[in-house]
């Protein structure tokens, strides 16, 4: 979800829309830059723009396959951010991966979202974002500069920033896709998308690329999984006191970037006493390093004994560790979607705020979620005194747990 702008961002950005309209029909007059609708051809170079996190960037894999399919001789080049990047190691249907770095793709300061649209003093918030947007140009130019001596001759965005539409411009790119939005007028080819709220994100990127001529009919996000991260993470879980014969549960209870989304720690216990001691299951905790206290919280209200490997794998290793786990318990998280697309027997413990865009690939897992009337809010934090993750109980999950056992022990 996008920081909602403040009401004078959003009618200045929308009066420069009106203006940028009319000032592309006049510049169409001297050169066809401008004109809209204007044929691909078949272009050499392509970049394609998406700085999300590792789920995000996973399931715009399918996307990228249509790309592949489209323009088999192109050579494409991802921007992602490092998480992103990672998880797109051994992709065919990307040439290069670079890691950059932009002012508005910085969405947490430590774990909280601190980005100066939510800044609740209005003086204070006005400086921060006069500080922001000059920083965010600054940054544009010398990104731009770069991007110039390199002739791509297609540019698509799969996020939909008016950042980028003016990085494109600005880097003198000829075919220039993206969503329909606020600054839309800078690109060849602006694309309307269904609300973001009322579809997948795999079929979301896959109408933005159909725009241009490109589809697959194999909507399975792609990941790697390297033996010698499968080798590193059996030798971890040895370190550990887990074997290959052993029944691994990996729970992965957290979303650093968004709070609504997490469950109850004492809940997470709960659930985990349940398998460790109905299924004599070595549950595994996992997260980033800065979700290590809240994991540490979950295992110290735990009557059974329980690991963890918080902060100790590389995004391969968790890959090797999500394909080699019979069971996953999560939340919303980018974890989620890899084990969505290696097919792991899953439980999710699910916000309402973004059931529909974010549902994982498949049909492999248990998804318990509330209907509330305010699900696909979208809200990163959950205004109500009582959130539909509160609702949730740990019966309601252990039960999804159950079925879930009943089906993998059915085809074992």
């Amino acid at each position: 979800m996008k920081p909602k702008l403040p009401p004078l961002i959003w009618l200045a950005l929308k009066l420069i829309d009106l203006f940028g309209k009319g000032l592309r029909r006049f510049l169409l007059v001297f050169s066809d830059f401008w004109k809209q609708g204007k044929p691909v051809g078949n272009p050499k170079r392509i970049l394609v723009i998406h700085g999300m996190h590792l789920g995000d960037t996973l399931v715009a894999t399918p996307a990228l396959r249509a790309l592949r399919k489209r323009f088999p001789d192109a050579y494409i080049v991802f921007w992602a951010n490092k998480s992103g990047a990672q998880i797109l190691k051994g992709n065919p249907d990307v040439n290069e991966v670079r890691v950059f770095s932009a002012v508005w793709l910085e969405p947490t300061v430590g774990r909280f979202k601190v980005l100066p649209h939510y800044d609740p003093n209005p003086l204070r918030k006005f400086v921060r974002l006069l500080a922001y947007y000059g920083r965010a140009f600054a940054n544009l130019l010398k990104e731009a500069k770069n991007l110039r001596g390199e002739t791509f001759d297609m540019a698509i965005d799969f996020m939909g920033t008016i950042h980028h539409y003016i990085l494109m411009v600005l880097a003198k790119i000829p075919v220039r896709v993206g969503p329909a939005g606020v600054g839309d007028w800078l690109l060849t080819h602006p694309v309307s998308l269904p609300d973001e709220r009322t579809i997948s994100e795999i079929e979301r990127l896959l109408m933005l690329v159909r725009a241009i001529g490109a589809d697959t009919d194999d909507k399975k996000p792609f990941v790697t999984v390297f033996p010698e991260a499968e080798a590193s993470v059996t030798e971890k879980l040895r370190r550990k006191g887990i074997s290959p014969d052993d029944f691994l549960v990996v729970i992965h209870p957290n979303n650093a970037s968004t709070p609504s989304n997490r469950w109850r720690p004492e809940a997470w216990a709960k659930v985990a006493d349940f398998l460790v001691r109905e299924h004599k299951a070595k549950v595994v905790f996992n997260g980033v390093e800065s979700e290590r206290q809240e994991i540490e919280t979950i295992k110290a209200k735990m009557q059974e004994e329980a690991t963890d490997l918080c902060g100790e794998l590389t995004v391969q290793e968790l890959v090797a560790l999500l394909k080699r786990c019979d069971l996953f318990l999560t939340v919303n998280s980018g974890p989620m979607h890899v084990a969505a697309s290696l097919g792991t027997p899953m439980v999710l413990v699910q916000s309402a705020g973004s059931i529909t865009r974010w549902r994982p690939y498949g049909d492999n897992f248990r998804l318990i979620v509330k209907d509330v009337p305010c699900a696909n809010c979208g809200h990163r934090i959950c205004p109500l005194p009582v959130s539909c993750m509160d609702m949730i109980t740990p019966d309601e999950v252990i039960a999804a747990v159950e079925e879930m056992l009943v089906e993998i022990r059915g085809v074992r």
